[in-house]
């Protein structure tokens, strides 16, 4: 049972106590005990938009600045802080997908000059549509597809055998 972080378990008849963290820091990322990644994308996010805050007016806003360079520095500077290692993320709720999204979407509105403060108000979609982007929840789909392929490729065998066993299961 898990009482206050402790774990009591009975392993091959010896009563073993495992101490159980509520979040901890794990390969780049912050992992949650409920599988939450809202802490995690907070940090990324802020990340993210720190990375931009000084050049954003000098480098995404201008016009004079070809849209394939500012793609090639969001994705350096932007997403690679921000979806690093997102394949291994769970299915974002509404309220996790909000906050990784803020930055991709600011920094995109910003890339093509319509931000909402000049009365237009062109939709989060108008925009992507806009610079040729897909949806941060498209990408993140992607991500975790390739990983995996490359688990049920490069993995052990057992996860294989598992993998196998469920699509006999489900289809």
């Amino acid at each position: 049972l898990l009482d206050g972080g402790v774990l009591g378990l009975t392993v091959l008849g010896s009563s073993v106590t495992l101490r159980v963290a509520r979040e901890y820091k794990h390969m780049g990322g912050t992992q949650n005990v409920t599988g939450s990644v809202v802490s995690d994308g907070r940090i990324r996010a802020a990340s993210a938009r720190d990375a931009t805050v000084r050049i954003r007016k000098h480098i995404f806003l201008p016009n004079y600045i070809d849209m394939d360079l500012k793609h090639l520095l969001a994705s350096s500077l932007v997403l690679s802080r921000l979806l690093y290692n997102c394949a291994l993320w769970n299915v974002l709720t509404t309220r996790e997908h909000r906050i990784v999204n803020s930055p991709y979407r600011s920094m995109y509105r910003v890339m093509c000059n319509r931000v909402n403060t000049d009365g237009r108000n062109f939709s989060d979609d108008g925009v992507l549509k806009l610079v040729k982007v897909p949806r941060l929840s498209t990408i993140l789909r992607i991500k975790q597809l390739k990983y995996a392929i490359r688990m049920v490729l490069h993995g052990p065998i057992v996860l294989k055998a598992l993998i196998v066993s469920m699509l006999y299961v489900e289809g």
